[in-house]
């Protein structure tokens, strides 16, 4: 009886709610303002749907998203806060995969010791290649272009543990000699990623010091062309990862003639296979390019994954600047890694007196490099390879780094449906308008306030939980901007009158 009671009772209340709600029992002049707050906000939101693939709807969403990207790089950087404060949040699939990758850099220290070559010298690489390749490293990404010889003279004086000194040709062939060998070891599971530069006019591949005069390094089964670039924004940052490069036809110009796989598509595609899935793609991708296919969309098929993999191929149509379109935000950066002088993952100039000399001094328990991604690149300031990204100026290397690390993980950081953007639209439009209604004037704007507060951080925490983004509606804030400019409009108007 209690229980009957009680639920009777909250349905009475319920239904006051409710009469105080039905704006059809308001005063005329309280309907009219509801309604117009009511069709003003649908307007707006109508007009900014128009505007999806805009450049103006681009800034205004890449500029949320940054803030997103960034507070979920502090929180995964940020132990005490996963600990303490959020405890129930989970890491990013970004950050989950992120530890199968490891960093072999030169830094500034580095070059003081080495006199600081114009080019990185060759035999330190190779080096560095060769302690990965030892160490049963699955992939090596070399960030660093070898579009010219290692010109550096032999040093005056051989640094301390070399035991004779070489001249530019000499450590050329070096480095050489170990890719070689890399490529003809049957038993190693080692692969080797080179990246290569295209012309702007004509879209052809330049030449590297290991692919010219018709000879190439470069198998595609142990040593892998690959193109270092990533797409960036009207402002310059680093936001998405490219798939792929499309090589142009000169004979057919506008369509595809090969395709040039990017860094982070050629790392999944050997970390959770042979690369081989790279050749049916490549076939698929050609074919819709010949025959005018429209759909953008690419399954990667990865044998050693729980599931395929699903990426979208970049479309500039009429604007080169509008990157953010409703396929190609999917391949946005999720960046969870930075440079870390303290990274366990990580050899820096710390170490320079056992590896940057004598690489047999390196403890392969220090750091695991078995079935790793290890990034071997430059993020000393003379290198000019920095980039501006949502977390902050980052060398070349860990944007890669990022890349893979946000194709690794199973959910990308990706911007919500139209539908579901459309319900929070309509939810917070009617709730301005009943605030406008109800509410005495002087209360609105801190109204507004308090729903900007609560729906801001609920809709991070849903981001960090789905990495879907849902931004906060622009018609919602349209309302507000639009009513306080014509309260003060109209506040002016009559103050003239009154005098």
């Amino acid at each position: 009886m209690q229980l009957l009671t009680g639920l009777v009772i909250k349905l009475m209340k319920m239904n006051k709610i409710a009469q105080y709600l039905n704006f059809r029992k308001w005063p005329k002049a309280k309907q009219h303002e509801f309604l117009f707050n009511l069709v003003l906000g649908i307007g707006f939101m109508v007009v900014f749907i128009l505007l999806q693939n805009t450049a103006a709807r681009q800034a205004v969403i890449n500029s949320w998203f940054d803030k997103y990207i960034a507070w979920r790089f502090e929180i995964d950087s940020n132990k005490f806060i996963l600990q303490n404060v959020l405890p129930g949040l989970k890491k990013s699939d970004a950050k989950k995969v992120s530890d199968n990758i490891v960093f072999l850099r030169f830094d500034r220290q580095a070059f003081k010791t080495l006199g600081r070559p114009v080019i990185t010298p060759r035999d330190k690489v190779a080096d560095l290649v060769n302690i990965a390749y030892k160490g049963g490293a699955k992939v090596i990404y070399l960030d660093m272009l070898f579009s010219e010889r290692d010109y550096s003279p032999a040093p005056a004086k051989p640094l301390a543990g070399d035991v004779t000194a070489k001249d530019g040709l000499s450590r050329d062939r070096t480095l050489e000699d170990l890719l070689n060998e890399i490529k003809n070891d049957a038993g190693s599971q080692t692969k080797v990623l080179l990246p290569f530069e295209t012309y702007e006019i004509d879209g052809k591949l330049k030449d590297i010091i290991f692919s010219s005069k018709g000879e190439s390094i470069i198998d595609n089964h142990k040593i892998f062309a690959v193109t270092p670039k990533f797409t960036r924004g009207s402002d310059s940052r680093a936001r998405f990862w490219m798939p792929y490069e499309g090589l142009k036809d000169q004979d057919n110009k506008g369509k595809i003639a090969d395709v040039l796989w990017s860094v982070p598509m050629t790392a999944l595609s050997l970390f959770y296979g042979d690369g081989q899935q790279l050749v049916k793609l490549r076939e698929d991708i050609l074919k819709r390019d010949r025959f005018n296919i429209d759909d953008e969309e690419f399954i990667l098929e990865l044998p050693d994954r729980s599931g395929a993999f699903t990426f979208y191929r970049e479309n500039y149509k009429n604007n080169a600047s509008v990157r953010d379109s409703e396929h190609l935000q999917y391949n946005r950066i999720q960046y969870t890694l930075m440079q870390d002088p303290i990274d366990k993952r990580t050899i820096s100039s710390d170490h320079i007196g056992s590896w940057m000399r004598d690489s047999s001094h390196i403890d392969n328990e220090y750091i695991k490099f078995k079935d790793k991604i290890v990034i071997i690149g430059r993020d000393d300031p003379d290198c000019k390879d920095f980039h501006s990204t949502p977390v902050g100026i980052m060398a070349g290397m860990y944007v890669h780094a990022n890349s893979i690390a946000t194709a690794m993980g199973e959910t990308q950081p990706h911007l919500t449906t139209t539908g579901r953007q459309v319900m929070v639209d309509i939810l917070l439009i009617l709730l301005t308008a009943y605030g406008y209604a109800l509410l005495p004037s002087y209360l609105v704007k801190y109204f507004l306030t308090l729903l900007t507060l609560i729906f801001v951080p609920c809709s991070f925490l849903y981001f960090c939980q789905t990495n879907e983004f849902v931004y906060i509606s622009w018609a919602f804030a349209s309302i507000g901007a639009l009513r306080l400019w014509l309260s003060v409009f109209f506040t002016k108007i009559q103050q003239r009158a009154g005098r």
